[in-house]
C-alpha cells in the first residue's frame, strides 16, 4: 500500500499515474478476480490518495477520466502529461525522413511489438494481413517480443525475432533496424493503460494503427498520426485502410512525419519533465493562494 495515500494533507504531494488502481485492475483482470475485501482496500487507497493529492498526474486523458468518474475528483486537482519514448539515442529528424522514403514501393511491413501475445492482439493482427493479402497488398508482419506458436500457413506471412533486449547496443541496434523498415505499428491491444511502444515508433516515423482502449487515443491521433480502430476490432476495415494509404505514398509520407513531429514535440520525456514541472509549479501557486490570510 503506497503510503503517499495517508501522508498529512499540508505536505504538498504529487504522483504521475497511467492509471487509478481501480482502473488498472478492472482493465487488465476485472474486479471479479479479487476479493470483496480487497476491493475495498483498492478503493480506499485511490479515495485517498486522490483525495490528498496537491495534483494527481496521469498520462491520459481516459486515467483522468475514470479518476473523475470514480472518485469525484476536481478538475483543477488533476492534469494530464503524456509519458515519453524510452529511447537513449532517438535517430535524428533526417535520418527518419531518409527511411519514411525508402519505404515507398515496397511491400507492406506491419510491426507487433509485446510480450504478451494475445492481450497485445497478435491473433488480430494475422487476421489483419490475411485480410490485406486478400486485397492484393503484399503485406508481412514482423513479430518483436514473443515467439507464439503458429501454424505454417501463418509462419508464411510473419518474421518471428522474439524477445529482443534493448539494454545490450546489439539488441538495440536490431530493435532500431526493424523499427525503422516497418510501415505501420499494430497495437491492437484488449487492454493498454497507456503505450510507450506507440511513442518510440512515432520517433522512427512509424504511424500505429491502434485499438482506441485505455490511454491509447491520447497518443495516437486519427488520420493525423495514425488510425484508431473500432472495438470490437475489424481486420476488413483495417484491411481496407491500410490498403488505401499503402497505395497513397505522399499520404502515408505526411502521416509518417507527423508520427515524429508528435514524438518531438510531445511524446518525449524532455518536453513531459517540463510540463511536469509546470504543472507542479501552479499547483503549488494554486496552494499558497488557498493558504494565504
Amino acid at each position: 500500500m503506497p503510503v503517499y495515500a495517508f501522508l498529512p494533507p499540508e505536505l504538498p504531494v504529487f504522483t504521475y499515474l497511467d492509471a487509478t488502481k481501480r482502473s488498472w485492475i478492472e482493465s487488465y483482470f476485472g474486479l471479479d478476480t479479487l476479493c470483496a475485501r480487497s476491493r475495498r482496500q483498492v478503493d480506499e487507497v485511490d479515495r485517498a490518495a486522490l483525495g490528498n493529492n496537491t495534483l494527481s498526474i496521469f498520462s491520459s486523458d481516459w486515467a483522468r477520466a475514470d479518476a473523475a468518474r470514480d472518485y469525484h475528483v476536481p478538475a483543477e486537482r488533476m492534469a494530464v502529461v503524456p509519458f515519453g519514448a524510452n529511447l537513449i539515442d532517438p535517430p535524428s529528424r533526417a535520418d527518419v525522413e531518409g527511411w519514411i522514403d525508402a519505404r515507398a514501393d515496397k511491400p507492406l511491413r506491419l510491426l507487433f511489438l509485446g510480450i504478451e501475445w494475445l492481450r497485445k492482439g497478435g491473433p488480430e493482427a494475422l487476421a489483419l494481413v490475411r485480410a490485406l493479402r486478400t486485397r492484393g497488398v503484399p503485406a508481412t508482419l514482423d513479430i518483436v517480443g514473443c515467439n507464439p506458436a503458429l501454424s505454417p500457413a501463418d509462419l508464411a506471412l510473419v518474421h518471428v525475432h522474439g524477445f529482443i533486449e534493448h539494454s545490450s547496443p546489439a539488441g538495440r541496434d536490431k530493435f532500431h533496424a526493424i523499427l525503422h523498415e516497418a510501415h505501420v505499428l499494430l497495437f491492437l491491444s484488449r487492454a493498454e493503460a497507456y503505450g510507450i511502444a506507440l511513442c518510440e515508433a512515432a520517433a522512427f516515423g512509424v504511424p500505429a494503427y491502434a485499438n482506441p482502449v485505455g490511454g491509447i487515443p491520447t497518443i495516437v491521433q486519427p488520420g493525423v498520426t495514425g488510425w484508431l480502430g473500432t472495438m470490437p476490432f475489424s481486420p476488413e476495415a483495417a484491411a481496407e485502410t491500410l490498403a488505401t494509404i499503402w497505395r497513397a505514398p505522399n499520404q502515408y509520407r505526411f502521416i509518417a512525419l507527423a508520427a515524429r513531429v508528435d514524438f518531438e514535440t510531445r511524446l518525449n520525456w524532455g518536453v513531459a519533465g517540463r510540463n511536469l514541472r509546470d504543472q507542479m509549479e501552479s499547483a503549488l501557486a494554486r496552494r499558497a493562494a488557498k493558504l494565504a490570510p
